[in-house]
């Protein structure tokens, strides 16, 4: 099978490839579809210390409390960690990124925004 018309995928599946591919032009040039954003409009980057470890991390539950973030966003932050503890036998050094306390807060970033309306162009 070389194409996409090869396969035998149910019709909910194949209308995907359609909304992908329509997604992928859409934002390819988003004026000519009528949309008009600005720089500010799109998501901003995340607020994040670093912490360096050299150790093996027996509980990352408990290495979270001590680091004062929610286990969710901090496992959202680093995705390489797959499971509930890291094994560091060579002592090698990880830097791992820790949110701020406001950064995956709803109203936190709601506040970044300047006025959340104003990016729709009138005719």
């Amino acid at each position: 099978m070389n194409s996409y018309w090869d396969l035998a995928l149910n019709n909910e599946t194949a209308r995907y490839v359609y909304r992908i591919l329509a997604y992928k032009i859409l934002m390819q040039n988003p004026k000519q579809y009528g949309f008009y954003l600005r720089g500010q409009d799109a998501y901003q980057p995340l607020e994040y210390t670093n912490i360096t470890v050299d150790s093996t991390i027996n509980d990352l539950y408990a290495f979270c409390r001590q680091n004062h973030v929610a286990y969710k966003y901090f496992k959202m932050a680093n995705p390489e960690l797959r499971g509930t503890k890291l094994l560091n036998k060579e002592k090698k050094i990880y830097t791992f990124r820790i949110p701020t306390s406001n950064s995956y807060s709803y109203k936190h970033l709601i506040e970044k925004l300047d006025k959340p309306f104003d990016y729709i162009e009138r005719l």
